[in-house]
Order: structure tokens, then sequence, then C-alpha cells
């Protein structure tokens, strides 16, 4: 009897539980089709709200959450000065680590880690950062994940970084020079593979293949 009685209350618990999990997953489809179509036409103070139900309480439902959270604290960010900026920016860069959790294939380190340091960069007033701690972060991640560290203005900001700390006394020539070199090359990777990427588009346009919208887009 004993036995039973626990087995019910298993199959009770389990099938209570699949009943929750059901609602949630109906609840958040629900407000991320509702975010999703707020951020599409850019009224992105609208999305704030359901997007936040469903990434404080399903964060792992859809990347959709992360691609258009980040849209929506970014305009946030834009439409504020000074210090309001910073919970903002704050839970920007919070929001990437999340989606480095919880989707972590579709989160390379090295490009989103740049973007997080190029947050940084961009409001260090405000962050109370130097120089040193910004470079330090930008290394890391280039170090990291040099591969995926492809963005222009990130790879700027890294080397200029370089000679501003240079200049201050806090590198050497020989820690300059072999960082200029490094970066050199990388560049010069970079522009040799998007060349070869668009001899290949190229290529299949002449084919008369039509080319998709992510290849249009490069």
């Amino acid at each position: 009897m004993k036995t039973k009685i626990t087995l019910l209350l298993t199959l009770l618990f389990v099938g209570g539980a699949n009943i929750g999990f059901a609602q949630q997953d109906e609840e958040c489809m629900s407000k991320l089709s509702i975010f999703h179509e707020y951020v599409k036409s850019k009224n992105y103070d609208a999305a704030y709200e359901p997007w936040m139900a469903v990434r404080n309480k399903c964060p792992k439902f859809n990347n959709a959450i992360y691609i258009d959270g980040e849209k929506i604290l970014e305009d946030k960010i834009d439409k504020l000065e000074g210090a309001a900026k910073l919970p903002f920016v704050n839970d920007l860069l919070k929001l990437w680590e999340e989606r480095a959790e919880h989707f972590a294939s579709k989160t390379p380190t090295g490009k989103y880690g740049a973007m997080a340091c190029q947050l940084k960069y961009d409001n260090r007033d405000i962050l109370n950062l130097d120089n040193a701690a910004l470079y330090a972060c930008y290394d890391e991640i280039y170090k990291a994940d040099k591969d995926n560290f492809t963005n222009p203005q990130s790879l700027y900001t890294y080397f200029s970084l370089m000679v501003d700390l240079y200049d201050a006394k806090q590198k050497t020539a020989a820690e300059l020079f072999n960082k200029y070199d490094d970066v050199v090359e990388k560049i010069e990777d970079e522009v040799k593979n998007t060349s070869e990427k668009l001899n290949t588009l190229i290529a299949k346009e002449d084919a008369g293949t039509e080319l998709t919208k992510k290849e249009r887009s490069v």
C-alpha cells in the first residue's frame, strides 16, 4: 500500500510539473511573440517589459531573447546621457554573459567579448575604467579567441590602447612593436578572408546562382 501511495504521489507530482512547464512555455512563447513584433517595428520601449519577463522566466527558451534584448538595451543606452546610461550598460554586459551561458555555441568569445570590451571603452567614464583595465579586457579576449576577434573597430581600439599605455610609460617599446606586428598580421588575415569570401560570391553570381539574403549582406 505504501508503495502504491508513493507511486501515485510521484505521478501526480511529475504530471503537475509537466503541466507547469507547458504553461510556462506557452506564456513565454506568447510574450516572446509580443516583444519580437515590437522590436521588428522598432518600438523598443513597449518591447522592454514582455522581453524582461521572458528573459527572467525562460532564459533558455529562444536565442531571440538575446538578439532582440541587445537591440532593446542599445536603444535605452542611445537615448540616455551620462550616468543615466549606467544601469543599461551593465545590463547589456550581463545579457551577453547570459547568452554565453545559455547559447554558448551561438556566442563566440572573440566576437561577444570584443563587443563587451568596446561597450566598456565607449562608456569608460561612467564605468570608471582606465586604459590599463580596458587594454586587459581586449587582451584577454584576443588571446582567448583570436579567430573570432574580427571587428575592425575593436582591433583599432585594442592597439590604440597599447599606444596610450606606451605613451604613459606603462608598456615598453618591445611590447608596442610586438603588438603592432600581431594586429597588422590579424588585419591582413581578415582582409584575405573577406576577399576570398567575396570572390566566391562573385563566382556564384557569374554562374547565375542567386545569392541568399545572408550572402547579399556580406
